[in-house]
């Protein structure tokens, strides 16, 4: 479930906001409203929390997180919030604006990787809006490569080179796509784990090899987890956009900290009852104390293995530190 945080900052947009929350809350999308400090008060309200610090720290803050970030009010006061925040296409927080009497909702930045027109179109139809959508592939009805990589799970590694197809998506010119040691080799879009072959065509798309399983105490916070995460990927040589998934058991499937560790890299949160995890191929740590609270004695070395369908290599065992354990596959 992706995380939105609506800010407001009149009692107009307040109303909106909460018409927000109660029509579009979907086993997708999970809203929390906020409100600046100086129009707080004047609210009176119980289900909006104050922003006391400056806008742009509580932005800065929100991007951090990679929570999907929705604007009630002037499109200047959002890109001005958000300027500082700023990365790349591929790693920017959702952000979209709405006016504050619901007439228009427009994607900013995140447009494709980020599901903000995908969100934008979502919002549209629960309230009645006009989706406001200036991408280019999309309003011509073009092909999206950087849609394409994320709906087939793909890394983007040189994204210099999404303008260079798009623009001849754009021209209407076929786009000629190639799977590494598959003719035609000369193509647009190259798909293969050799990063040399980025030389053959504009883009290269990678498959993303590695699966992660995670484990952690209740409670655990999503920056101890993202300093972990990171930690384990640095260790092992492993970029985070070469992970296809990260995995755990089905009683953290509501765990606040690995949700927000999925929804800030982008990735699909999957997690495993203990009898699919007892399915899982290979000679695991096993802990009693880990299979009495979960069935098996080690989650996070079978949850990776399940992810790449029992067909993968554990390249780092299961590894614990301060409540969290972590263990990584690659697929063969």
């Amino acid at each position: 479930m992706k995380k939105v945080a609506v800010i407001c900052f009149t009692e107009t947009g307040l109303e909106l906001a909460k018409k927000m929350k109660c029509l579009a809350n979907t086993e997708a999308y999970s809203f929390s409203l906020y409100a600046k400090y100086e129009n707080f008060c004047a609210m009176n309200q119980t289900e909006v929390q104050a922003v006391e610090e400056s806008l742009s720290a509580w932005t800065l803050a929100m991007q951090k997180s990679g929570v999907h970030l929705v604007f009630i009010g002037a499109m200047g006061i959002a890109v001005r919030a958000i300027a500082s925040g700023l990365q790349n296409k591929l790693q920017d927080a959702p952000v979209l604006v709405m006016d504050e009497l619901g007439r228009y909702v427009i994607p900013v930045v995140g447009g494709h990787v980020g599901g903000a027109n995908e969100m934008a179109l979502h919002l549209a139809a629960v309230l009645g809006a006009i989706p406001v959508i200036t991408t280019a592939t999309d309003i011509e009805g073009s092909f999206a490569v950087d849609l394409f990589a994320k709906e087939n799970g793909l890394e983007i590694y040189n994204k210099d080179g999404i303008a260079k197809v798009s623009a001849k998506a754009l021209e209407g010119k076929a786009i000629r796509i190639s799977m590494e040691n598959y003719p035609p080799r000369e193509a647009d879009v190259i798909i293969s784990q050799n990063e040399a072959m980025k030389e053959q065509g504009s883009l290269l798309l990678c498959p993303r090899p590695y699966a992660v399983g995670i484990g952690c105490k209740k409670g655990t916070s999503f920056a101890a987890l993202q300093t972990f995460f990171q930690k384990m990927l640095i260790a092992n040589h492993v970029r985070e956009t070469q992970v296809g998934a990260i995995a755990s058991v089905d009683l953290k499937a509501e765990e606040e900290g690995l949700l927000m560790l999925s929804q800030y890299y982008k990735l699909p949160f999957i997690t495993y009852t203990g009898e699919l995890l007892s399915q899982a191929k290979g000679n695991f740590e096993e802990s009693d104390f880990v299979k009495e609270k979960t069935g098996v004695g080690n989650v996070c070395e079978r949850a990776a293995m399940l992810l790449t369908g029992n067909k993968g290599t554990i390249i780092q065992k299961k590894y614990s530190e301060n409540g969290m354990t972590l263990a990584i596959a690659k697929m063969e």
